[in-house]
């Protein structure tokens, strides 16, 4: 529903509402994504930061690299 020119509540029509479903569902995949980014970024400098860089095996330490490399570069 939206408000029309006189405040009283108007039905979208069908070619409206099924677009705006598709880019609120965009938006909220783009948010979860942003937001997946923002805590392997954090993970990943905590791990480095934090010196449990030594109890990392070869492969997840350079997976942790790739990890803030990446997120700083975005």
């Amino acid at each position: 529903r939206s408000k029309g020119r006189g405040g009283d509540d108007v039905a979208l029509p069908d070619t409206e509402r099924k677009p705006n479903i598709l880019l609120r569902c965009v938006a909220f995949l783009e948010w979860v994504g942003h937001a997946c980014g923002a805590l392997s970024f954090l993970w990943a400098t905590v791990v480095m930061l934090g010196g449990f860089c030594t109890l990392l095996e070869p492969s997840d330490f350079w997976s942790t690299t790739a990890i803030i490399f990446i997120e700083a570069f975005r």
